[in-house]
């Protein structure tokens, strides 16, 4: 098994977290490196810009499908990702405020954490208004910090014993053979 979630998993979350926070339906929450032309509505972009390990992972040997021959190794690790968020079109600055504040509210940490991801920090948000063509559009983007475990099992297949000849020498030989069998024995 590969690992778990996969990153297109964490994006869709991420999208729908933007999309229960900020008020906008999920279909106008897109991909920030989308090349389909910009809705006429209101909508955002959500784009992972940084992702990094924290901290060290772990791995723990547990009984594997068949305990007699195999293992299962689980190995969690802790991840930090940054997305960068923007609105487009009128009421980006109120659809951006929505989002900020939701994830202090009870149902805003209900939802992270019902889909393990939890809330590390927003940074400034930045006014991106512009004009199209002959037209005003109101803009805003924030970079948004999240963090999650990521997760992976392994099957291998154990070793029941080995024989370890070792002989060393230099101005006097030692030769010793070691045994090694499972604990079971």
């Amino acid at each position: 098994m590969g690992s778990l979630p996969l990153q297109n998993s964490v994006d869709v979350l991420v999208r729908k977290f933007v999309s229960v926070a900020s008020g906008i339906a999920s279909k106008y929450v897109i991909p920030g490196n989308d090349s389909s032309p910009a809705p006429n509505v209101p909508y955002a972009t959500v784009l992972e810009i940084i992702k990094l390990g924290s901290g060290v992972d772990s791995e723990v040997a547990k009984e594997g499908p068949d305990p007699e021959i195999q293992k299962t190794l689980e190995h969690q690790g802790r991840r930090v990702i940054t997305y960068s968020v923007q609105f487009f079109k009128p009421g980006a600055a109120d659809f951006i405020e929505g989002l900020l504040s939701f994830a202090a509210t009870s149902p805003g940490q209900i939802w992270l954490a019902e889909n393990e991801l939890t809330w590390g920090v927003a940074g400034d948000i930045i006014n991106l208004d512009a004009i199209m063509g002959t037209f005003f559009e109101e803009r805003r983007q924030v970079d948004i910090t999240f963090r999650y475990q990521s997760r992976r099992a392994v099957d291998i297949n154990t070793i029941g014993s080995v024989d370890i000849d070792a002989a060393l020498s230099k101005s006097a030989d030692l030769t010793e053979t070691l045994g090694v069998t499972d604990a079971e024995d």
